[in-house]
């Protein structure tokens, strides 16, 4: 055997001996500072000084290899004394706990939010009516907003049906008036909040700046982003009074990526995204769970672009042809996935585009 493999070799022995027996390092040591007559099985005729000629390499190299073959042939007592040693030494625990093998198997390892109450805006369609009807399938006891009473009525009625002892509690009003918080506080509604979702809001117009409107203009900035604000802003002292949390509200694409035509809907929505993150800076320590839902283009179930366009049901047609869009239960469920997760889990942001969706203005129609 070449010096060089031998010594490769006497490494690996060494390495593997002492991982599995920490007290063989003493031992080895307590071998090699013996005189040499007095080693244990020393081998016939090994000198004690490399003679002249001698090469002190190769000499080193056989006596630790001979020292090593003994070592490894230790007497039984002697063995079972390393083994005494080593069963006494402390165990050392690991830096990060593991994790059991079960847990890592586990598809489904989200947590119940039932009993839970729900305060969600928007209800009478698109995400807000489909996230209400999946929190009420998870057994949350609901409090559900929208300007339209027929609507809320049609609401509650199909929950009823699904889920007779479903609590529901409607409250016709609109986000961005005075009135609607009035009527919070007069029936303590706000005070009992785990979970909301400020969902109310709406895109108008899709006018290049300097056409566009005024109205349209505040009527977005009014419901998008004081209608969250204020709605948080008063349910928030409580729910922290209370130990903690959720809130969710509706972003957008257009909170993360301006278009033309959508100036303003795009503003609203980066403004949201914003207060949402100061929000999130803001009650991290306080058992508060911040998450911003930021969909691309989402058509079924909603009235997003019959409401853009004012009634326009050519454009708002147009707006889905060729491409398969997200529907508004698509963005519900993954609402209630979020607000599922576990205690510790924070879903900061749920970016959530149909495949054919590129960004906010790159769509491929398919056809």
């Amino acid at each position: 055997m070449s010096d060089t493999r031998a010594l490769a070799f006497c490494s690996r022995v060494l390495t593997e001996i002492l991982d599995n027996q920490p007290s063989f390092s003493s031992r080895v040591a307590e071998i090699s500072n013996l005189p040499r007559t007095q080693r244990v099985g020393t081998p016939p005729g090994t000198p004690t000084v490399a003679t002249h000629g001698s090469s002190p390499e190769k000499t080193g190299m056989a006596s630790l290899l001979w020292r090593l073959s003994r070592a490894a042939m230790l007497p039984a007592a002697v063995g079972a004394t390393m083994m005494a040693n080593s069963a006494t030494m402390p165990k050392s625990e690991p830096a990060v706990k593991a994790q059991a093998w079960d847990s890592l198997f586990r598809l489904d390892q989200e947590k119940s939010i039932a009993g839970k109450v729900a305060l969600v805006t928007g209800c009478s369609s698109g995400i807000g009516k489909a996230t209400a009807c999946m929190l009420a399938t998870a057994g949350c006891e609901l409090v559900l907003v929208a300007r339209r009473e027929d609507k809320l009525s049609e609401l509650k009625g199909e929950i009823l049906k699904r889920q007779p002892s479903a609590k529901v509690t409607v409250v016709v009003g609109d986000v961005c008036t005075d009135a609607f918080y009035e009527t919070l506080k007069a029936q303590q509604l706000h005070t009992k909040v785990d979970i909301l979702i400020a969902n109310a809001g709406l895109a108008v117009g899709k006018d290049n700046i300097g056409a566009a409107s005024d109205g349209d203009w505040e009527q977005m900035m009014s419901a998008n982003c004081m209608g969250a604000f204020r709605l948080i802003n008063l349910c928030l002292p409580e729910m922290v009074k209370n130990g903690g949390g959720h809130i969710v509200a509706t972003g957008s694409i257009a909170g993360m990526e301006s278009y033309e035509g959508g100036s303003v809907y795009c503003a609203s929505k980066h403004a949201l995204h914003a207060f949402m993150k100061s929000l999130r800076f803001e009650t991290y320590s306080k058992n508060v769970r911040v998450t911003v839902l930021a969909p691309g283009l989402v058509g079924e179930g909603t009235e997003f672009s019959e409401v853009r366009f004012k009634g326009d049901a050519s454009k708002a047609s147009a707006t889905y042809q060729n491409i398969r869009e997200l529907k508004a239960s698509d963005c519900a469920a993954q609402i209630l996935w979020a607000l599922r997760q576990p205690d510790h889990v924070n879903v900061d942001l749920l970016q959530l585009m149909p495949t054919a969706q590129g960004g906010a203005t790159r769509l491929h129609r398919g056809g």
